[in-house]
């Protein structure tokens, strides 16, 4: 939602700018670039997380195809 408001927003050139400075800093984006893509890809690594408690709670692990 807020995000992607945000994206919407932004022209091209903008995304090499720095970040909005706040009381913490971030771990690993300098830009707003590097930030977008840092959220995608922590967004997939927590997916890729409950997955596979999913399949742990709810299916047998069984690799028969």
């Amino acid at each position: 939602g807020e995000c992607l408001a945000s994206v919407k927003e932004m022209n091209i050139n903008q995304l090499d700018e720095p970040l909005e400075p706040t009381r913490m800093t971030h771990p690993v984006a300098k830009t707003k670039r590097e930030v977008l893509s840092w959220n995608v890809q922590h967004t997939m690594w927590h997916c890729g997380q409950l997955a596979l408690i999913k399949r742990l709670v709810d299916e047998r692990l069984a690799f028969i195809p």
